[in-house]
């Protein structure tokens, strides 16, 4: 571990040496590659000008057919309204206490300790997945990676997540070959608007980066990456590959369809990452052709979270001030429907909630499954 070096002044005062150090209440210190991320030199870039660009892509880059990102044109993909679901462990829904971050020198890169910090994992529903996956790292692209009917978003961010039922690492489920559920990628777009509190402790730590770095940087900052997941979590799902050589074709990718925003200050932070040969600028790979696959649209109304829980001897006590407000969202959704019966509803749900005296109840459920 190399030691932060702090500044300071030495005066000389009476002959005695006072010693007055000048440091900022330092939170980060550098660390040498964490050994749960073992990477090798890769060659590549996004500049299509050079013999190193996305045309001149080693193997598996043109020879898949099942390549990654896609053009997402919405009229034309298999619509299916139906109910899934995220089952997210504890450590997912929680602010993680620390984490570390480096400049690849082809994007921003996060993650977390693992043996250190609690395993953030989830299960994932729906149409191609049905396993437990755990989170392996965050990284982000500029502008996005995937288009919608061929609009590019500033911001994509990739929360990539490894199966934990076949491989022991990441990097054992990143060089997996012929198996398409090895990892699973969660897609966010982003916009300009307003400022971003949960990507602040990221986009500091970005600021931080603008060289390539070989060692990981350690932040003492909480993150949640949970709040990193737009409000509304409706999205595409669809088998594809990395979108990085070797290419690999072996994840299953989940793209948000609600953008969530970023400031022009926060994502102008990404835009001056440096890459060995100056400013990187743009780095994502130009959308690949579908050549046949199923992308599927789950179109599922509601918020991110839909209850907030405390477990409580195997049960979960759903406090009545949460559920008035869950209750009143959806109400608010059926309003466009049924806007004339809103006023009556609500009133008889207040009403009826007022006849419990307790502050809670218990059901008896020992999981809980996150609708959207």
């Amino acid at each position: 571990m190399r030691i932060p070096q702090f500044q300071n002044n030495i005066l000389v005062v009476n002959g005695v040496i006072i010693v007055v150090w000048l440091q900022l209440c330092s939170q980060v210190a550098a660390v040498s590659n964490p050994l749960w991320i073992l990477e090798t030199k890769n060659t590549f870039c996004y500049n299509p000008n050079l013999g190193c660009g996305p045309a001149n892509w080693p193997e598996t880059c043109h020879t898949g057919r099942h390549q990654s990102p896609i053009d997402i044109q919405a009229p034309k993909v298999s619509i299916y309204k139906r109910w899934t679901h995220f089952t997210f462990n504890q450590p997912y829904t929680s602010s993680q206490s620390t984490f570390y971050a480096r400049n690849t020198g082809h994007s921003f890169q996060a993650q977390f300790e693992e043996g250190v910090t609690p395993s953030s994992s989830l299960t994932v529903g729906g149409a191609m997945l049905s396993e437990d996956y755990r989170f392996g790292q965050l990284h982000f692209h500029w502008g996005s990676e995937h288009t919608v009917n061929g609009l590019r978003y500033p911001l994509e961010l990739h929360i990539v997540h490894y199966n934990t039922i076949k491989y022991h690492s990441l990097m054992d489920a990143i060089s997996a070959e012929n198996d398409p559920t090895a990892l699973a990628v969660f897609a966010i777009f982003f916009q300009v608007g307003e400022e971003n509190p949960a990507l602040e402790p990221l986009v500091r730590a970005a600021t931080r980066s603008m060289e390539v770095q070989d060692e990981y940087t350690h932040y003492s900052t909480p993150i949640n990456v949970e709040h990193l997941l737009p409000e509304k979590l409706s999205f595409v799902r669809y088998s594809g590959s990395l979108t990085t050589p070797p290419c690999t074709e072996n994840v299953v990718w989940t793209v948000f369809r609600h953008p969530v925003t970023i400031s022009s200050r926060q994502i102008k932070t990404f835009q001056r990452v440096r890459n060995d040969d100056g400013e990187l600028y743009t780095n994502y790979r130009p959308t690949q052709p579908v050549n046949g696959r199923r992308v599927e649209t789950y179109g599922v109304p509601g918020l991110r979270q839909l209850a907030f829980v405390t477990h409580n001897k195997g049960g979960i006590a759903i406090w009545w001030d949460r559920l008035v407000d869950i209750l009143s969202s959806l109400l608010q959704f059926t309003q466009r429907q049924l806007s004339s019966q809103v006023a009556f509803w609500r009133q008889a749900l207040e009403n009826a909630l007022h006849m419990f005296s307790s502050s809670s109840i218990s059901l008896p459920f020992t999981d809980l499954h996150l609708l959207f």
